[in-house]
């Protein structure tokens, strides 16, 4: 069962598409996708989605009012988001969970990590679309 947060307040999120997450990892086997982006981000928070098919990174909520990367979407103040249970920690099929898990409600992505990630994840994604 997951709990609806809303964004806004303590945090917001980046949601961040998993084709883009999956070309700057350079595969789409969760385990080594997890690590990347706990290497990545520094161990910030990251939710994927129960298909994997999009990933949230939390960042401060400040964060919504300067987020300008078109190809991802900074969640706006007062959106729920579908958060798992703090013991969802691996990757089930059709289940969402902490691909990098929250050490504390105030460790948060760092917003220039997940735009450097997601950049890097479109430039990979459309090189390799181009190949």
């Amino acid at each position: 069962m997951e709990a609806l947060l809303r964004c806004g307040v303590l945090f917001t999120a980046i949601r961040i598409p998993g084709f883009f997450v999956y070309a700057a990892a350079g595969g789409e086997d969760p385990v080594d996708v997890d690590a990347f982006l706990t290497k990545a981000l520094e161990g910030g928070p990251v939710i994927a989605s129960s298909g994997l098919s999009r990933y949230y990174a939390l960042v401060p909520p400040s964060t919504a009012r300067q987020w300008r990367d078109q190809s991802t979407e900074c969640l706006a103040p007062r959106t729920l988001l579908g958060v798992p249970s703090v013991r969802r920690t691996t990757y089930e099929d059709g289940r969402s969970y902490w691909a990098v898990p929250m050490d504390s409600p105030a460790a948060l992505c760092t917003p220039d990590l997940v735009d450097q990630l997601a950049r890097s994840g479109q430039e990979r994604w459309a090189l390799d679309g181009a190949s």
